[in-house]
């Protein structure tokens, strides 16, 4: 089973090379992303159209909070992202600017 983190890495990459406005808007941040999973922290480093793995403690610019098999779901598009947020099974600790980002990476 392909892991969790290759898996967003997978999407997330594959959205951030498409020419959309989305995806132009993205293109043009750097944030540290944390992802919560409950018993694991997985940071990612969002920085110029390319999520990649970051290691060591960083002070992440977004937290997603959100059970592994959750997350699963909206990545294979099972689970609407929005309405994983709207019914509390994902949190975002962040800005209200970053958290509109991040509907745009997941959805």
């Amino acid at each position: 089973m392909i892991s969790v983190q290759d898996l967003i890495l997978n999407k997330a990459n594959r959205k951030l090379n498409d020419r959309t406005p989305a995806a132009e808007r993205l293109r043009n941040l750097t944030r540290i992303i944390q992802l919560d999973t409950g018993g694991d922290r997985i940071n990612f480093i969002l920085d110029h159209g390319l999520l990649s793995p970051a290691g060591g403690e960083l002070k992440p610019d977004i937290v997603l909070i959100i059970s592994e098999g959750d997350i699963r779901s909206i990545l294979e598009k099972s689970l609407d992202p929005m309405e994983a947020y709207s019914q509390g099974r994902l949190k975002v600790k962040s800005s209200l600017m970053d958290k509109l980002l991040m509907a745009e990476l997941l959805s």
